[in-house]
């Protein structure tokens, strides 16, 4: 038995079942028809790729795996962090089937840099820094990616044809490398994830809906276009692999954005906020030198770096941090943080304030007369987090209906997507097909946490105590192995446990000879 993943980024079911109707996608209209499929609700906090992708694989929320966004606070810091393969804190799928001695490859996951080792290959995805480092494992792997001139994340920020183009010759590698792989090394998982589609969804998503009143069908070409392509790979698996379950999978759905929401305005107008009061305009040369760099043409890694360095800045400059009880720090999520005595270093909530204050913030959101109905849902961190990390999760996580910004003042770009136009929504795919799965079965309950146990199951290893995803045992065939075999558990990896928890004594000061002050 073998099992492939395929992970289409911000796909959304709605949109690939409407150009299925109109006979676009013949591989994906035999997925649905002689499988499985539904949607796949996400996690928060966002939804954003960085935690809903750690979460599928690992079948955690961020509480116990640790990853909130790709770039998060630092432990007792208002500053931020770029995290890497090394911050999730919990194995994901390829870590147990190596145990097993099942061979892995795995090709563009999302926060694997710097790679690990694994029972085959693995290529890290998005979020590593540039091509130049050592990105893949083994080693030599990188010298045949770069035949295929193979592309980690094409540089496509807005609707140009230059940009298009690079997008497309990117896909385009990308299938071929797994043409390449699945055909030279053997594998009893294959993971591949496209980016393409996220990247196309954010520049074109107010255009692929003809009730709304950007549609443009000449756009909508441009992203069933990515999907034909991947329509075709799919109809060369179905047909070159056989007794193989295939699963189609996105970390989060996508909708036209109709709002942007800066939090951190929100927050001051209400008074959780502080800016300082004696802010002068020359405080503003190092941010208003870094816009001037950005005009120039530079490479896009270089303009996201030296933007990131100018939010960074400006929030450092403006925030009044010892008058201040809340604020948002990251890119476009909401999620607030409170400014809590002992966790930050000019904290000023209490623990008994703690309570009162949060739903002060929750109160006074909800009756907002500017955001309030923009509001979908808005949760307490223990409504939807759970683990070793939860103290490092936002104290409110809000989900809106269009875009939300966390910045401190308007005109201050918190790492958008040039020329974006969408957003992410809860609902991701879900499509599993294979001689096992059910066929034509609409599965309504399905979440993001639950693929990775499914599939330990198929290969007959024990689901972690601590996963919080379930085995989707509904979406097999009753008289199949996997529907009549039971769902067997194993308790959690003590020495994994037993070595975080020695890193954040260490980092408390409380192990050994180390202290804050020399971890620092």
């Amino acid at each position: 038995m073998k099992v492939i993943v395929i992970g289409l980024d911000g796909a959304r079911l709605d949109v690939i079942k409407k150009w299925v109707k109109e006979g676009h996608l013949p591989a994906f209209e035999k997925l649905i028809k002689k499988g499985t499929s539904g949607n796949l609700r996400t996690t928060l906090p966002g939804p954003h790729s960085v935690p809903a992708w750690t979460s599928l694989f690992t079948g955690r929320n961020p509480g116990k795996h640790n990853v909130l966004y790709w770039r998060q606070l630092k432990e007792r810091d208002y500053k931020l962090k770029t995290i890497s393969s090394k911050d999730v804190k919990t194995k994901r799928i390829w870590n147990y089937l190596s145990e097993m001695d099942k061979k892995c490859i795995i090709v563009n996951a999302l926060l694997t840099y710097p790679p690990e080792k694994v029972n085959g290959i693995l290529i890290s995805g998005w979020t590593t820094p540039d091509q130049d480092r050592e990105y893949t494992y083994p080693r030599e792997i990188k010298k045949i990616l770069e035949k295929f001139n193979y592309r980690i994340v094409p540089e496509c920020r807005n609707r140009s044809k230059e940009s298009l183009d690079r997008l497309y010759k990117a896909l385009e590698a990308r299938i071929n490398v797994v043409y390449w792989l699945m055909e030279n090394y053997e594998w009893d998982i294959f993971i591949n994830i496209f980016f393409e589609t996220e990247i196309l969804h954010h520049l074109y998503s107010s255009f692929l809906d003809p009730l709304h009143p950007q549609y443009n069908p000449e756009y909508e070409k441009i992203v069933m276009g990515c999907y034909k392509k991947i329509d075709s790979f799919i109809q060369s698996l179905i047909d070159n692999i056989p007794k193989t379950t295939i699963f189609v999978v996105s970390d989060h759905g996508f909708s036209p954005v109709r709002n942007k929401i800066y939090l951190n305005f929100v927050l001051e107008k209400h008074g959780f906020l502080r800016k300082k009061r004696l802010f002068h305009k020359s405080q503003y040369k190092t941010t208003n030198y870094i816009k001037k760099i950005m005009k120039i043409t530079l490479p896009e890694t270089i303009k996201k770096k030296l933007q990131r360095k100018r939010v960074e800045k400006e929030m450092e400059m403006v925030i009044d941090w010892e008058k201040t009880r809340a604020f948002c720090a990251m890119g476009a999520i909401g999620d607030i943080y409170i400014n809590v005595v002992g966790k930050y270093p000019h904290g000023i909530v209490s623990k008994e304030e703690y309570n009162n204050v949060r739903e002060d913030i929750i109160e006074k959101l909800k009756n907002d007369p500017e955001i309030g109905d923009k509001i979908r849902g808005i949760y307490r961190r223990e409504e939807i987090f759970s683990g070793p990390y939860f103290d490092q999760t936002p104290d409110i996580s809000i989900f809106f209906n269009g875009k939300c910004y966390s910045n401190l003042y308007k005109g201050v770009a918190a790492e958008p997507v040039d020329e974006t136009v969408g957003f992410h929504t809860l609902d991701g795919i879900f499509i599993a097909y294979g001689t096992d799965i059910k066929e034509n079965y609409t599965i309504t309950n399905a979440k993001i946490v639950d693929v990775t146990p499914t599939i330990l199951h198929i290969f007959g290893i024990p689901i972690p105590r601590d996963m919080d995803g379930r085995v989707l045992k509904e979406i097999f065939k009753g008289d199949s192995e996997f529907a009549k075999r039971e769902i067997v558990y194993q308790e959690i990896d003590e020495k994994w446990r037993i070595r975080e928890r020695i890193r954040k004594l260490k980092f408390e000061g409380r192990f050994g000879t180390h202290s804050i002050s020399q971890k620092r």
